[in-house]
């Protein structure tokens, strides 16, 4: 790959239109094109083309903002090989969004070590090797999807570095080991999916006191808070905290006071769209959403902010029937 994209790049007719580091991104680019049979793409529009790089994503997601080429998405798109260390010379990149191919081979640590990344989805495609500790040097990195690939080895203790990390996918994968408990150092984490490796131990209890939406775990390892159901699977788990999930009933020893109580109703009559009239109006999903979030045990340690967007993520599950959807996991965010 990296001969063709020389060879293309010497080839160019707007060889002299470039500065030194452009020429470099369109090396690096042509070395990925060519490393992940760019020419068998469902869409690869204007790619190795003359116009400018931000130029080569046809009807896929722009890549550039500001004139900086910051985010490759090509999801779902056939692309066949491995994944080039020249990717790294494109230095303003930051999300990177290729699931749903046929990538093999192991990430490039370089990857982890020359960029800053932001986000990172590598679902569903053949990836191989291990989770390298320079992946606890991404500070900013937000959103990880490993899920249904084959890396293997442990979780390395790096994680908990990825202060800025709110989702990580790593089920469906070899990983062996203990889960870290590196992980409870993530004040910003809200799902952390780890289902079907080969983990042992436990879930570390140190995990239960994160603001976690969803932890979910293989079934045969012990774990005091995790949401996803094992009964199925001959597996029973204690019942989800009121703090994980809508569904539980609320407890009533560690119910908020009742000056609590009249602040978070305050609060959230003041955002709504009513005045509050469907906030008190028995049987209406904000009245069930309140209901809920009056029961929570962890409503008096939330901030403001956090009520409103907990209340109305709860209106939006009663409001569509939550209780018998078919699943009722973490969502996979967009790159935007």
């Amino acid at each position: 790959p990296q001969n063709q994209a020389f060879q293309w790049l010497g080839s160019s007719a707007s060889l002299d239109s470039w500065n030194e580091q452009q020429l470099i991104e369109r090396y690096a680019l042509a070395a990925f094109f060519f490393s992940t049979g760019g020419d068998r793409w469902e869409t690869n529009t204007k790619w190795l083309s003359d116009t400018d790089i931000c130029t080569w994503f046809g009807d896929q997601a722009t890549g550039c903002t500001e004139g900086a080429f910051r985010s490759l998405y090509l999801a779902d798109n056939n692309l066949v090989g491995t994944l080039p260390i020249e990717l790294v010379h494109v230095v303003t990149l930051q999300n990177i969004d290729l699931k749903q191919n046929k990538l093999t081979s192991s990430i490039p640590t370089e990857y982890f070590t020359n960029l800053q990344l932001q986000y990172l989805d590598l679902f569903d495609n053949a990836l191989t090797g291990v989770l390298p500790p320079e992946l606890g040097l991404q500070s900013f990195l937000r959103y990880i999807d490993f899920d249904t690939n084959s890396f293997k080895g442990s979780i390395p203790t790096q994680v908990g570095q990825l202060e800025a990390l709110e989702t990580i996918w790593l089920n469906g994968n070899l990983l062996t080991g203990t889960i870290p408990t590196e992980f409870s150092q993530l004040e910003n984490l809200v799902n952390l999916i780890m289902l079907g490796n080969a983990l042992t131990g436990a879930v570390p209890l140190s995990l239960c006191g994160l603001d976690l939406v969803e932890l979910q775990a293989s079934c045969d390892l012990s774990c005091e808070c995790c949401t996803n159901d094992c009964v199925d699977e001959g597996v029973t788990r204690p019942p989800i905290p009121p703090s994980m999930s809508p569904t539980a009933a609320p407890p009533t020893t560690v119910a908020p006071t009742s000056l609590e109580m009249t602040r978070i109703t305050s609060l959230l009559t003041s955002v709504s769209f009513d005045g509050g009239s469907a906030l008190s109006t028995p049987g209406t999903p904000q009245n069930e959403a309140h209901n809920w979030l009056m029961g929570s045990a962890s409503a008096e340690t939330l901030s403001d902010e956090r009520l409103v967007q907990r209340y109305a993520l709860a209106v939006f599950y009663f409001s569509t029937g939550g209780l018998t959807w078919n699943v009722q996991g973490a969502p996979r965010y967009s790159a935007e």
